[in-house]
């Protein structure tokens, strides 16, 4: 606790070094990010289970906030064909159940270590036109008292466009090996993820657009149950106007889990696109799926993707996600879950330098029997709160001290649990 009361005071007295330099840093104005792909009506967007994946929820809903700590670098015009990416951070939190147990909590001070970078080829400052990207980081994870949980996680992410008169091609491929909470679990356990999207866009005329898509994800557990889910997808998209589109679209998929068999499905999907600059986006896409399974006949269900951004004034940015989709249990063998769930986060600009930040959610987790003869009946009601206050000291640092409150309410007494979260970072970027 000594050393946590040295973190907290050492955050305290740099804010306020901080603070006191003489000039404020004019940042341009919060924008929220207005593009979107193809890719969107696949993406997983799950309520963050953790501090750092919420940090990783917000980036992806704010990517617009990115120029406040980016822009006094970048000039106006591309004066090079590449950009190198260094970022780090250095942080503690306290946390009340690291186990997020349904009883007995253990409470420690873990301190958190991220130095990463990469390079951006081509346009990198709008990502209009082409480009390529790669980062890579690793984190190390401390414990004060659990040294035996003590981890080393690596992330690393290749991003690429190719832009033609018509056509236009784009991949993206992320892995991740973590060693944090699985709420499913209901516990610390290592895993490794590979995701790869691939899009293809082709313009049939100035209104009229085709889209294919594939995504393949990989997830390995070191005890629990690793799977394969490969899926594609064909949309036709027309632009009733500048700012609005709709399309019509067709996925199918094949869902390998281990010891589970495997399951196929498909989609029927309709989707709209509002793209209002500066003020207003929306993307949703919506349908049904069917999906094959050893037992009961087919699981058929509504199926949705939702991801909006408002700018209601000037420093204010209002963003919200929604989903359902059928995802495979990783804990019971031959169940999937069908999750329901909800996100909004807030951003407001005190000053120029200070900007409160908050992000909430709520996720619905009902299991289905897919190829399985047991009797297992649960549904959890996962609900998360996530205050915060960043501190912009220059182009290349800012200060985030935040509270991430959640609580998991399972009709399966042991998967239950309670967990509350405190902290400090320190962010560099270049």
């Amino acid at each position: 606790m000594k050393f946590c009361a040295l973190m907290v005071a050492a955050g305290i007295l740099a804010l306020s070094a901080l603070r006191a330099q003489e000039p404020d840093i004019v940042a341009p104005d919060v924008e929220l990010n207005s593009g979107t792909d193809a890719s969107a009506s696949s993406a997983q967007i799950l309520p963050p289970t953790t501090p750092d994946e919420a940090d990783a929820l917000e980036q992806s809903l704010y990517a617009g906030d990115q120029s406040v700590a980016d822009a006094p670098v970048e000039p106006t015009a591309q004066s090079r064909p590449w950009k190198l990416n260094l970022h780090a951070s250095a942080g503690s939190h306290y946390d009340n159940n690291i186990f997020i147990s349904s009883s007995h909590n253990q409470s420690d001070l873990v301190t958190r270590l991220m130095a990463g970078g990469g390079i951006t080829l081509g346009d990198y400052t709008a990502r209009q036109d082409s480009y390529l990207t790669f980062d890579y980081a690793g984190i190390a994870e401390l414990f004060g008292r659990h040294s035996n949980q003590d981890a080393y996680e690596q992330q690393s992410s290749f991003d690429g466009l190719l832009r033609f008169a018509h056509l236009t091609l784009g991949n993206d491929f992320e892995f991740q090996h973590m060693s944090d909470e699985d709420i499913e679990l209901g516990t610390r356990t290592p895993r490794q993820t590979y995701a790869d999207n691939f899009d293809a866009r082709y313009d049939v005329d100035d209104k009229t657009y085709v889209e294919a898509s594939g995504k393949v994800t990989i997830t390995n557990y070191d005890i629990y149950l690793d799977s394969n889910d490969e899926r594609g997808g064909l949309y036709f998209n027309y632009l009733l106007n500048p700012d609005l589109t709709i399309g019509l679209g067709a996925m199918g998929g094949v869902l390998n889990v281990q010891d589970s068999g495997s399951q196929t499905y498909e989609q029927l999907l309709s989707s709209v696109q509002v793209d209002a600059t500066g003020k207003f986006t929306l993307k949703a896409t919506a349908g049904v799926e069917n999906r094959q399974r050893e037992i009961g006949g087919n699981l058929i269900t509504p199926v949705f993707e939702f991801t909006g951004a408002y700018n209601p004034f000037e420093g204010l940015g209002i963003n919200i996600t929604a989903f359902r989709r059928v995802l495979n249990s990783a804990y019971y063998t031959g169940y999937d879950y069908i999750a329901t769930g909800v996100t909004v986060g807030l951003q407001y600009k005190l000053s120029s330098r200070f900007t409160l930040m908050l992000d909430t959610g709520w996720q619905c987790s009902d299991y289905q029997d897919i190829a399985s003869s047991s009797t297992i009946s649960r549904t959890d009601d996962y609900y998360f709160v996530h205050p915060g206050l960043r501190y912009t000291a220059s182009a290349h640092c800012n200060v985030e001290i935040y509270y991430f409150g959640r609580k998991d309410s399972s009709t399966v007494g042991t998967s239950s649990f309670e967990d509350t979260q405190a902290g400090l970072t320190v962010n560099f970027t270049y």
